[in-house]
């Protein structure tokens, strides 16, 4: 079966086409712009994407999967909060089936994301994989035995909101302290305002050329970055005993070890397990920017060929 998965980030969507045998047939990749308050026309962004795709493809589109950076209930029918996007309490599976006439499974990014890196990337061969997505936001998902962790609500995975400052901020989740608000891009541009002499709106991409320039300011934000990612990893390792940890998302992949060193540096210090066994490895994923959307396909691939299995 030919299938399309599309992910829809804070500022990107991409989608890629998977072929009947499984290679990836297509790709696209485009920039979308959002001002604070907005809502983001998910349905309209995915159904451009799918006709963009199909256009070159000589086989019928038979499912499309949809990653979106969101909460989704445990049925995956439902958008409860995607906050990046504006939207909330969304049926969103169904307006995009009734919109592209195929079935139409949705996924949260992290997720899809995890599984793209556990069945075509650096988490291959790994028995439980950790992902992390550093991008608009922080995403992450979880992996065991070949299974994304969904969780009974459906929540499973958001290891953006482990809590690794206890006197923190508040989040948009309701909690304190989350990975989110100091791993994030979002988070690393607003630590970075005002310290390059700029008056324009800083972003992550700026902070990180300024680090790779040998600027200090920057190279102590992405640290900073870093070593929240390592108390993340760690407070999760205490409970899913992961084989490896893969970082992701458009900040892990332009900083890398800026990012990476510092995490791994601070995993060695709070290690929970160290009376026992090494801290886990820390690594860069290798699906590229277009994890998500591969990771989507690949899901809905798998969803349509349990429903046929079992009527």
């Amino acid at each position: 079966m030919a299938t399309v998965g599309v992910d829809i980030g804070g500022s990107k969507i991409a989608a890629v086409w998977l072929t009947e045998s499984g290679a990836i047939g297509g790709e696209v990749w485009h920039p979308h712009d959002r001002s604070p308050g907005d809502q983001v026309d998910v349905v309209g962004l995915v159904a451009a994407a799918v006709t963009e795709l199909s256009g070159s493809s000589p086989e019928p589109i038979d499912c499309v999967g949809v990653s979106i950076a969101a909460w989704l209930s445990a049925d995956r029918l439902r958008v409860l909060l995607a906050a990046n996007l504006g939207v909330s309490d969304a049926r969103l599976g169904q307006l995009l089936t009734e919109r592209l006439g195929v079935p139409v499974f949705l996924h949260n990014d992290g997720d899809a994301t995890a599984y793209a890196e556990y069945l075509r990337g650096a988490g291959q061969g790994a028995r439980t994989l950790v992902a992390i997505a550093l991008g608009t936001g922080v995403g992450g998902g979880v992996v065991i035995n070949g299974q994304v962790l969904v969780g009974s609500g459906g929540l499973g995975g958001e290891l953006g909101h482990l809590q690794v400052e206890s006197e923190g901020p508040r989040c948009t989740c309701g909690g304190t302290g989350c990975l989110e608000l100091y791993a994030s891009g979002r988070a690393v541009a607003e630590a970075a305002e005002g310290r390059f002499g700029s008056t324009t709106s800083i972003t992550a991409a700026d902070v990180v050329t300024a680090a790779r320039a040998n600027d200090g300011a920057a190279i102590n934000i992405l640290a900073a970055a870093g070593r929240a990612v390592g108390r993340a990893v760690g407070r999760i390792a205490a409970v899913v005993d992961p084989d490896l940890v893969v970082l992701s998302g458009s900040l892990a992949e332009s900083a890398g070890d800026l990012i990476i060193e510092p995490a791994a540096a601070e995993l060695r210090r709070c290690w929970p397990l160290a009376a026992v066994s090494d801290p886990v490895p820390i690594r860069l994923g290798s699906c590229g920017r277009a994890a998500a959307a591969l990771g989507a396909a690949e899901m809905a691939r798998a969803a349509l060929e349990s429903q046929a299995l079992h009527g």
